[in-house]
């Protein structure tokens, strides 16, 4: 399957096939095997690629000066 989801990646960048409708219609025949439209699999993968290491991708990782909440502590150290 990992094979499977390499060539589907190369469709969503377009890197499939020079002509683009064989490329999308590759990655459409490619995103059966997955449990979304092709569309939709690209517009995420692209969407990643756009936010990836931005603090809109960073909402799962905790910081120190951060509370569980997501507010700034302003407790101090005695």
């Amino acid at each position: 399957m990992n094979s499977g989801y390499a060539m589907l990646h190369e469709a969503e960048h377009n890197l499939l096939h020079p002509d683009p409708i064989v490329n999308q219609s590759a990655g459409a025949l490619l995103a059966l095997f997955f449990p979304a439209p092709f569309h939709l699999i690209r517009q995420g993968h692209i969407g990643h690629h756009v936010r990836n290491r931005s603090d809109d991708e960073a909402f799962d990782l905790y910081f120190e000066d951060e509370t569980v909440s997501g507010s700034t502590c302003s407790c101090t150290e005695r």
